[in-house]
């Protein structure tokens, strides 16, 4: 997360990124705070996409929990899908999904935290 302006610290921005898996917000007063901050954005989510690691939202039920690569449903699997790193708030992508993300710096990952009774898409829009 970027706070841009003058009054970035008179709002509690790391409540913000830490409830959204990023730790603490990055500040942005100048031009080239701007940049330094869009550098280090860059930089760590090229080191995720290497790590095949996402953060996630904790799931209110971990078996409700799909995870999407360009739009197509990836396997719950340790081989070539994906699995929970060390706590349900982490997803590791494996085999040949890792292999497509790595491939592609572009690739999208996304992930659906689900509602009980209804069954994920195997595509999202």
């Amino acid at each position: 997360m970027i706070g841009i302006g003058p009054s970035v610290g008179l709002v509690n921005l790391d409540s913000f990124a830490t409830a959204g898996g990023t730790g603490s917000y990055f500040p942005a007063t100048s031009p080239e705070q701007l940049t330094a901050a869009l550098t280090q954005v860059v930089s760590d989510l090229a080191s995720h996409a290497k790590s095949c690691s996402f953060a996630s939202p904790p799931p209110s039920d971990p078996t409700l929990v799909a995870v999407y690569l360009n739009k197509s449903i990836v396997a719950r699997e340790p081989d070539n899908g994906w699995t929970f790193g060390a706590t349900s708030t982490e997803i590791v992508l494996a085999g040949n999904s890792c292999d497509a993300v790595k491939a592609n710096p572009g690739a999208l990952v996304e992930i659906l935290l689900g509602c009980p009774g209804v069954p994920p898409p195997s595509r999202l829009p």
